[in-house]
């Protein structure tokens, strides 16, 4: 591992910890020497009067502003361990953090990081359920803020946790604290294990500024840190703060706060206003490059991305236009270096050959079935992309001999685990999925499986050598990845009859593109937003989807509902819910769906939000992915927090719901920006009305006269993309579609109008327009 100096380190101390007329730390005279604060928020130490103050002069200092919530326990400091649950811890963090919030409002500033203090701290790294609450809490509150957590081995779980919640993580070390050989705080009752001379404290901080830090045993540890903590009630760390910031000046390590970021598991809130743009390279090395792009663009700091998705000769960037602008993006693309194409890992795959076409390839080949899979192992394989479904990985390139087209028929539903074939490609189905691939054999191991700590086992730009294992014991079926608690803190509904299909939504699974993951998130955004504001929650807090029918459910703590969308009726107690309305429920009450013809999709939000357990960043269901799974009987759904004891009834119905015409007008926009819509493809879209066939999560698919279309290179496009293949019929792109596709797409349907077309019956006509952004 390299040693190369760091240019720039953070340097953070605890503060804010004053208490009405007893003075605690050296604030005034430490802040000039930082460049990041953790400021206590009164359950472990401050109070208000102390916490304004120190956020004033954090923003005096130009100083990185972190919330530092603790236990409450003032007596103790914070340092004494207290017996909270996962959902108090959750509601605690939220509680603090939104304490000083409003401070920073106030003051025109804004959250840098957060870092639990003391026992809860230890608590949070150590304790997984306390360490989920914890991470939750910040995805749901402050998804835009770095989480703090020991660097080293300590703090790995707690990162794996951070990252499964699409959090930022930065690694501290302590100067002031040694290590032991197995990266780990040495405890304090050891000799050695507190450093209390400056100098020396000064010297453990460049070292672990470079990588690295010498242990206890006198033994060289190769550390990642990103920045150093000093203690702020230290009598001395004034003095330690001094001679740090000399010694690290003296190596020409510049001090620096953390600064923003935008963490990649949930790039950017969700919006109804999304632009695109594609970057194609021309030369192959940059083609190849691709994946290692996306991943510096996403930890690149940009405002306002939403999803980064490279494919085999474009790199696919969605983002909000009122964050981030085309120019300032086509910059950092002009400007960007990234690691060489060739830096992948390499990953070994066992695989026992016995595929349902094995007999039939052999025979289109000429070679005998063992010469096939000898064949087909003898490469090393790169992987281009992944997409279709979650996990998929499209790799090259497959031996000349093996390089079949794909089968005229394709099957309905080809096994989890297949390894296939097309053309100059090889790819692995991770789920049951149709296609038309040859089927060559399966893997022993699951390329996907989200309740692993990473769920991708290869990524774009690994090298893949596939390992023949005849006869190996077939993998276990997949089972979905739940998306709420098994036990709830506040339970709210449980399922008597779930009706056809009944999901747990949200804004979407954003910044997860290039793994195959698919946007999902709320069909009809502008329903599932009213109905969160009708109880006054944040706009995309999670809340059922509800198709065809609707579920019979039972109350079983006091809060309120909202219902929103069109196609079903919600009763309570047998009386009618007006639309667009919400209003109080008991325990006992039963909420109930009559289909009333009028649209497809409802949505059912209750106070607060439901209580979920998010993966990469979301709540939202992918069926195809094993990522939650519809409503059955018997679940029980919580509240996120205890609901507030009263709720006025509230209604608010869009005037377009009760003025639907007979024909739904689309305005068609550029797929992408500096593009436009070509001019035979626009004449034929808008030449006449289509008429709608069927709709689902995935697709609108339309009949009508002929559009201009065929075969593309596989890229990424957004929502609403209209999407045309050989046949001429064209089709409307939604939530659930793949993240690549291969036909033509000339134009995409304006946001805004997609929660029109989505609430269509099949039958009723549509017509393009062109449109403006």
């Amino acid at each position: 591992m390299s040693t190369t100096k760091l240019l720039t380190i953070d340097l953070n101390a605890d503060a804010g910890e004053s208490f009405g007329n007893w003075t605690l730390g050296h604030d005034a005279a430490l802040f000039p020497l930082l460049t990041s604060v953790n400021l206590a928020l009164g359950f472990h130490a401050g109070d208000p009067v102390t916490l304004h103050g120190a956020v004033r002069l954090a923003q005096e200092h130009g100083l990185g502003i972190g919330a530092h919530p603790g236990y409450p326990d003032l007596v103790g400091f914070g340092r004494r361990a207290m017996a909270l649950s996962p959902q108090e811890i959750h509601a605690s963090v939220v509680y603090q953090i939104g304490a000083l919030s409003a401070f920073l409002t106030l003051e025109g500033a804004e959250l840098q990081h957060v870092k639990a203090h003391g026992a809860l701290y230890m608590r949070v790294h150590e304790d997984r359920a306390a360490g989920e609450a914890f991470c939750e809490a910040l995805a749901r509150l402050v998804p835009q803020a770095h989480l703090m957590v020991l660097a080293g081995a300590a703090g790995e779980e707690l990162s794996r946790t951070a990252a499964a919640h699409g959090l930022s993580v930065r690694r501290e070390a302590f100067p002031e604290r040694a290590y032991t050989a197995d990266g780990r705080l040495a405890s304090r009752s050891l000799p050695g294990s507190s450093i209390h001379d400056p100098a020396e404290a000064a010297r453990r901080a460049v070292q672990m500024a470079q990588g690295w830090v010498q242990t206890l045993e006198g033994e060289r540890l190769e550390m990642q840190v990103d920045t150093l903590c000093i203690h702020g009630d230290n009598p001395h760390a004034v003095s330690i703060a001094q001679h740090i910031g000399a010694a690290l000046a003296e190596e020409g390590i510049r001090l620096a706060p953390l600064g923003k970021r935008t963490p990649a598991g949930q790039v950017a809130r969700p919006t109804h206003h999304v632009a695109a743009l594609y970057h194609r390279p021309e030369s192959e090395a940059e083609q190849l490059a691709l994946p290692r792009l996306a991943e510096a663009l996403l930890a690149s700091g940009l405002p306002g991305l939403r999803d980064v998705v490279p494919a085999y000769k474009s790199l696919y960037v969605e983002y909000d236009p009122a964050q981030l602008g085309a120019e300032q993006l086509r910059g950092w693309l002009g400007q960007a270096e990234v690691k060489d194409a060739d830096a992948g890992r390499q990953v070994e795959i066992p695989v026992c050959y016995d595929g349902e076409d094995l007999p039939e390839i052999a025979e289109r080949t000429g070679l005998s079935t063992a010469e096939v899979a000898r064949l087909h192992a003898e490469p090393t394989y790169r992987v281009r992309a992944l997409g279709f479904v979650a996990g998929f990985p499209f790799m090259e390139t497959t031996p000349g001999p093996l390089q079949l087209p794909r089968r005229a028929t394709p099957r309905p539903a080809v096994p989890p685990h297949s390894l296939a074939i097309a053309n100059s490609q090889t790819g692995i189905y991770p789920a049951a999925a149709p296609g038309g691939w040859n089927l060559l054999g399966r893997t022993l191991t699951a390329v996907y499986d989200p309740h692993r700590t990473d769920p991708f086992l290869v990524r774009p730009g690994d090298e893949v050598r596939f390992v023949a294992q005849p006869g190996g014991d077939p993998l276990p079926a997949p089972t979905p990845r739940l998306l709420w608690p098994a036990e709830p803190g506040f339970p709210a509904l449980r399922v008597r009859k779930p009706g056809i299909m009944g999901l747990l939504m949200d804004g979407g699974r954003l910044g997860q593109g290039r793994f195959g993951l698919v946007r999902s998130g709320v069909l009809d955004a502008q329903a599932a937003t009213i109905a969160n504001e009708l109880l006054g929650n944040a706009p995309d807090s999670p809340l059922l989807e509800l198709h065809l029918t609707g579920p019979t459910l039972e109350v079983l703590g006091a809060g309120a509902i909202a219902c929103t969308g069109l196609g079903l009726q919600a009763q309570v107690n047998g009386e009618p819910l007006p639309p667009y309305s919400s209003r109080p429920v008991q325990p006992g009450d039963v909420i109930s769906f009559v289909p009333d013809g009028q649209g497809r999709v409802s949505y059912l939000a209750v106070s607060g939000g439901f209580e979920v357990s998010p993966f990469l960043g979301s709540a939202s269901t992918d069926v195809r992915a094993r990522l939650g799974r519809p409503l059955q009987a018997g679940d029980v759904l919580g509240y996120a927090a205890r609901p507030a004891p009263q709720h006025v009834a509230r209604q608010f119905v869009p005037y377009w719901v009760t003025q639907r015409p007979a024909l739904t007008r689309l305005r068609l926009l550029p797929v992408a920006e500096g593009e436009t819509i070509p001019d035979e493809a626009l004449d034929a879209l808008c030449a006449e009305p289509f008429q709608l066939v069927d709709l689902d999560r995935m697709a609108a698919r339309l009949a009508g006269r002929a559009v201009p279309g065929g075969e593309i290179t596989s890229e990424a496009a957004p929502i609403g993309t209209v999407q045309v293949p050989p046949s001429g019929v064209p089709l409307i792109l939604l939530n659930d579609k793949g993240t690549l596709g291969g036909y033509s797409r000339p134009a995409r349907v304006h946001p805004d109008d997609l929660p029109h077309l989505v609430q269509l019956l099949a039958g009723r006509q549509i017509q393009f327009v062109p449109g403006q952004g």
